[in-house]
């Protein structure tokens, strides 16, 4: 069907001729809640979260379904695919190479589509440098210091260790990616960081920390400090005494001449707390290959407060304490902040716009452009998420 403009319109202005067309499309939009939709559907209801888990292949692997009648929310767009085996109440996944329902708007383009692949291969990749260089190199010794590293960057992998052939001979990638290194000698070599460019010692310095902190990825759960020492709000029976372990001591020095009463009044103290967040996944986390500190008592966690370096084995504990926040942060950036709060919470947003707002609506031409890939995106997320 070919309209003869682009010319916005709101409800009450769009013209009789076009008025009922646009309410017919709407109502072939929101589906009727039935059957399993098709690749070339274009089809926009809600369902529950019904598809994180991936009972039939494991019971480790069983997820509980979020939303219903009495939480309205989450909601996630409808695919209408038969139940698990083991579990009628979950949907089944999609195994490879069949593609994920979403709507046929929302499907990936051709170039959307190579720039996502290209940069999840690129990522994948980038996290598995160091163990190819650990495991294949000529002498398959660990990383002896930070210039190996720095290596990785500058030479690159293959150019490092001469052993294309018996790398992809050995290595289960996927055939695209000797494609790709056939033609592209550099696939494993990978830019510096501007920063590092400049001073490579940067990723040392406290300042460079607390510019990324502030202006990285995830500023978002920086927030004042209203009560010093900060207290959990987990239940002391189970986790402990809720104070913090940070003392007036440990900070005195760094508050400008500020006594503790005066910084806070004056709203100078910001804290990023995790606390709550790790802890209930602590002994699990400890459970894996890590570094941890024993437990002090069965209602208890050790607790340890590291400060600004006094001399040299101070300095690599802080940097160790440092590079701990960072991957904290990290994983509450990826799954809270990121896809929980955005991606997921918007999700429902973007199928009501789809339901009420017609094509022509002003509304919906200034949100399209942002809402466009989300729900391919949120989609290909939670087949990922059912795999772990």
């Amino acid at each position: 069907m070919i309209f003869p403009s682009e010319q916005p319109y709101l409800p009450s202005e769009t013209p009789a001729g076009l008025r009922a067309l646009r309410e017919k499309e709407l109502r072939d939009l929101r589906g009727d809640g039935n059957g399993v939709r098709k690749l070339s559907d274009r089809v926009y209801d809600f369902d529950v979260y019904n598809d994180l888990g991936n009972p039939d292949k494991s019971v480790n692997l069983t997820r509980p379904s979020l939303g219903g009648k009495t939480i309205p929310y989450p909601r996630r767009c409808r695919t209408g695919r038969l139940p698990m085996d083991s579990d009628i109440t979950a949907e089944s996944r999609v195994e490879k190479p069949i593609p994920l329902y979403v709507p046929r708007d929302e499907q990936f383009e051709e170039s959307k589509q190579n720039t996502f692949s290209a940069g999840r291969l690129k990522a994948v990749l980038h996290n598995i440098i160091p163990s190819l260089k650990a495991t294949i190199s000529a002498d398959n010794h660990d990383f002896s210091g930070f210039s190996d590293i720095d290596i990785l960057y500058k030479e690159g992998l293959l150019l490092k260790v001469g052993l294309q052939d018996e790398i992809w001979k050995n290595l289960p990638l996927p055939k695209v990616v000797t494609r790709i290194q056939e033609s592209s000698e550099g696939l494993l070599k990978y830019d510096t960081p501007k920063i590092l460019s400049k001073d490579k010692f940067a990723w040392l310095r406290d300042d460079e920390f607390a510019r990324q902190a502030v202006s990285g990825v995830n500023p978002v759960s920086i927030e004042s400090l209203k009560v010093f020492p900060p207290k959990s709000n987990l239940d002391p029976e189970i986790y402990g005494p809720q104070e913090s372990a940070i003392k007036e001591e440990h900070i005195l020095g760094h508050l400008n001449g500020l006594s503790l009463s005066q910084a806070l009044e004056e709203n100078k103290l910001f804290i990023v707390d995790y606390h709550d967040v790790y802890l209930p996944f602590l002994e699990r986390i400890n459970a894996l290959d890590e570094l941890s500190l024993p437990p002090a008592g069965p209602n208890s966690r050790s607790k340890r407060v590291v400060t600004p370096p006094l001399d040299a084995t101070g300095n690599w504990i802080w940097q160790l304490a440092k590079a701990h926040v960072c991957s904290n942060d990290a994983g509450v950036h990826q799954l809270v902040n990121h896809w929980l709060r955005t991606h997921a919470s918007l999700e429902p947003f973007i199928l009501a716009a789809h339901r009420h707002l017609s094509a022509m609506h002003p509304i919906f031409k200034l949100l399209d452009p942002h809402m466009r890939y989300t729900l391919e995106i949120n989609a290909l997320a939670r087949q990922k998420f059912n795999q772990c």
